[in-house]
């Protein structure tokens, strides 16, 4: 049964080898950079938006950590332990081991456990929901649910357990000097991502009959058939500010425009 409460894009998470860098990098790219906290050998910086969507930049706090994470995806390690017992945890392990980049995106959900029901595990071999936490820089503790299906392309879940205001404040500085507002627009890789439309739509809740335009929680969904187009880029509104394709050097690679 579906939620009165519709699916809510939570945030994007950009995988960096260096944090202070990649602060460094958005902030000359003329975003407000916010340092987030830490979260087991990881640490990671948010770009607060006005829709309450966010930027996650994140690394792992040392670069040994970084070196054997590598070396573990290289050698396929990650991948062989999901296929013996698929695990939310093999995911974000591909994310420290895999090139820099924009490489997922979460769905704040009001009750994650109907997409964790029996039903919805073995259609679309989603996890069991896992209890998350990280301490604020002001040492505020924050806890949260997360699942996800074991299929990369799609977005995993999240749902908050302390308040989401703690979270994501409404009072987050989103006054950005590039006068970036808001992502209007998610183009995902039609070879890489859509193979399985259906797939797709079923799991984000939206009707199987939409035509090739797509939407949610406001935001654009289009596909791209260029083989060569990343698996997923991003497009930021802007309130007259700068406009163009962003430096990948500053991105950590990842595909982002501003119109």
């Amino acid at each position: 049964m579906k939620s009165d409460v519709p699916l809510k894009i939570d945030h994007f998470v950009i995988v960096v080898a260096d944090l202070d860098q990649a602060i460094s990098n958005f902030t000359e790219l003329g975003f407000i950079v916010e340092r987030g906290g830490i979260n087991g050998p990881t640490h990671n910086a948010i770009i607060f938006l006005k829709n309450q969507v966010y930027i996650e930049l994140i690394a792992t706090r040392s670069r040994l950590s970084r070196i054997i994470f590598r070396g573990l995806f290289l050698l396929g390690v990650f991948h062989f332990l999901n296929f013996l017992r698929p695990l939310l945890y093999w995911r974000f392990a591909c994310w420290l081991g895999g090139a820099e980049g924009l490489r997922d995106w979460c769905i704040k959900s009001d009750n994650i456990d109907r997409f964790c029901s029996l039903q919805k595990r073995e259609e679309l071999n989603i996890s069991r929901k896992h209890f998350f936490s990280r301490a604020r820089p002001d040492g505020q503790i924050l806890n949260w649910f997360l699942a996800g299906p074991s299929d990369r392309n799609l977005p995993f879940l999240i749902q908050d357990i302390t308040d989401h205001s703690l979270r994501v404040s409404a009072k987050s500085n989103c006054e950005h000097p590039n006068k970036v507002e808001y992502v209007s627009a998610i183009i995902l890789n039609k070879n890489k991502v859509l193979k399985h439309r259906s797939n797709f739509l079923h799991y984000l809740e939206i009707d199987e009959s939409a035509d090739e335009v797509l939407a949610l929680d406001g935001v654009h969904i289009r596909v791209s058939s260029d083989k060569s187009a990343p698996m997923m880029a991003l497009e930021f509104l802007s309130d007259g500010g700068v406009s163009g394709e962003l430096s990948k050097v500053l991105t950590a690679g990842a595909s982002l425009r501003i119109i």
